[in-house]
């Protein structure tokens, strides 16, 4: 897939902007472009037919585009479209919800051509992560387990793996549930957040290295926490590798292939 393979959708009330990224995103490459004002009325559209991209503005009438992401990526369907959000927002504990939201992609304004194509890039390798190819292991029989509170971001992550061709893939809403699960089951490869409110990403390590049956499992923690004395604490439990959110498709394919081939 190409950019100019690329359906969009562009949620934006203002005429003005609808033109400035209109223009763009056909400067980029894009050709089909439609445009809604409300997010609700991009959930409709969403859930009746398929579209490779919705880009939305940050504050809407009816809801906020991290909000619209949260729905987007919440849709009981095999495929969702990916979410790039267009914001101002420059306030770190208001860009936290922004990067919880599952989007593919967060563009700042004021932005140019150069930093859209950058996000639709990233958009494509979403949507076409490409297979997994992982000397001495087949792919298609890895069993991973996603733990994250929010269900929007289990889901846009199992859809990435399963892109990947990953297809044995559980979920577990909190560390607390992923326990149990660990206990009972083999896994290949935990991928697990950071902040969650039972038991969170650094609790559930330590249980997996200093309690469970398979302590060397390899674990991804992704956060969007910045606080270097809470990625040591994590490091020092444990954890193999970061990702942070906004999620970088290549690098957890990256990850995954390293962090398997050595296993």
């Amino acid at each position: 897939m190409q950019i100019s393979d690329l359906s969009v959708l562009l949620v934006e009330p203002s005429n003005s902007q609808t033109t400035i990224i209109t223009r763009l995103l056909h400067d980029a490459g894009v050709s089909r472009v439609e445009r809604v004002a409300t997010g609700a009325e991009a959930l409709a559209i969403v859930r009746a037919r398929d579209l490779h991209l919705v880009i939305s503005r940050l504050y809407l009438c009816d809801m906020d585009g991290a909000d619209l992401a949260r729905e987007v990526n919440s849709l009981e369907r095999a495929l969702r479209p990916a979410f790039v959000l267009i914001s101002a927002e420059t306030n770190e504990a208001r860009l936290e919800p922004l990067r919880q939201s599952g989007a593919a992609a967060i563009v700042h304004k004021p932005f140019d051509i150069h930093f859209l194509r950058e996000a639709l890039n990233s958009v494509l390798d979403h949507l076409e992560p490409g297979q997994l190819h992982i000397e001495g292991r087949d792919v298609d029989e890895l069993r991973l387990l996603v733990v994250d509170d929010a269900t929007a971001i289990r889901r846009f992550l199992s859809q990435l793996l399963h892109g990947m061709g990953i297809e044995h893939i559980s979920e577990a809403a909190d560390g607390a549930d992923a326990i149990p699960l660990i206990a009972e089951e083999y896994f290949d490869l935990v991928i697990t957040d950071l902040h969650m409110p039972k038991v969170n990403g650094v609790e559930l390590v330590r249980y997996i290295r200093n309690e469970s049956q398979q302590r060397s499992v390899p674990v991804i923690m992704v956060t969007s926490d910045s606080d270097a004395s809470r990625i040591e604490e994590a490091r020092q439990a444990g954890v193999s590798e970061f990702l942070h959110k906004p999620f970088d498709a290549r690098a957890l394919k990256r990850y995954i292939q390293r962090l398997l081939a050595s296993d």
